[in-house]
């Protein structure tokens, strides 16, 4: 079994400028448009009715997203809990390259103190913005605890900063390598689990990567293919085609695994997400999912 691990941040950058060059507007002779950004959402709130007590923790909660004022797609109305859309491969909607604005709130909720998004500062809202690049693929990972809404006619709740702050990942549009002329495939790991850790606050995960689908009942001796921060991606991890099993850590403790099949040239992510609160986190409180994202 051959791994690498690239991280791939120098090539995306290089190709964004390339690509942002090529997108700032439509081919003068052909009239062609530059092609759409790709775009999905992952939803891992959780209501809390009790700010002291973890074990109140366990809600999963549907929300809006709202692109420039609207709903319709790529955003979202009533986006269940603990979903990602779309939830089909290869996993994106597509976006206008150019820059959008964008709110997250508890579903049917309105008004300015709804949106997730708060300064750190003061806990008032903002309109966070990102610039999106033509068939670059951007994940926006909607992760955290927030309090449940305030009874009808009571003043707002304001979700405290930064509880669920405005992140988007950018990915990775590359092929796997070619070894002996032949492609790998690659893969990323996306940590949108709060549930990791007891506090609900997430926690970094180690990947692993064992050839079979039985998970391993420990990682010591193994070696780890590297990290994802909580509501963050890990670099890009590169292997042969082959069964597998990838089990995710936080720090020795194996908290999710699935057993995952890589093809020749295929690109995926690995979403892994929490059900709910736990005493003792473990593969019993999570759930990862797959998308195919390119086949090369």
């Amino acid at each position: 079994m051959k791994l690498s691990n690239q991280s791939g941040f120098v090539r995306l950058a290089l190709a964004a400028t390339l690509v942002a060059a090529a997108a700032c507007g439509s081919d003068n002779t052909t009239s062609v448009s530059a092609p759409p950004a790709q775009f999905r959402i992952i939803n891992s709130v959780f209501n809390y009715t009790d700010a002291t007590s973890t074990a109140s923790k366990t809600a999963p909660s549907a929300i809006d997203v709202l692109i420039d004022s609207s709903s319709t797609k790529p955003g979202a109305t009533a986006m269940p809990g603990n979903s990602i859309v779309p939830a089909s491969d290869p996993g994106y909607e597509p976006l206008s390259p150019e820059v959008h604005s964008f709110v997250a709130r508890l579903s049917g909720d309105t008004g300015p103190t709804s949106t997730f998004f708060t300064n750190t500062t003061d806990s008032l809202p903002y309109l966070p913005r990102q610039v999106f690049t033509s068939a670059t693929p951007y994940t926006m990972v909607i992760a955290g605890l927030v309090p449940v809404p305030a009874a009808p006619g009571a003043p707002h709740t304001r979700v405290p900063a930064p509880a669920v702050p405005f992140t988007v990942l950018i990915g990775d549009p590359f092929p796997p390598p070619k070894v002996d002329g032949a492609y790998q495939a690659r893969f990323v790991v996306i940590n949108a689990a709060p549930f990791t850790s007891t506090t609900g606050n997430g926690a970094t995960l180690s990947a692993y990567l064992t050839p079979g689908n039985v998970p391993p009942s420990t990682v010591t001796g193994l070696t780890t293919l590297g990290g994802a921060l909580y509501r963050r991606a890990s670099n890009y991890f590169n292997a042969d085609p082959g069964t597998y099993t990838l089990t995710l850590t936080a720090g020795s403790k194996i908290v999710a695994h699935s057993a995952i099949t890589l093809a020749a040239g295929e690109v995926r992510s690995y979403v892994v997400q929490s059900t709910g609160y736990a005493a003792v986190p473990s593969p019993a409180n999570s759930f990862i999912t797959s998308f195919l994202e390119n086949k090369y």
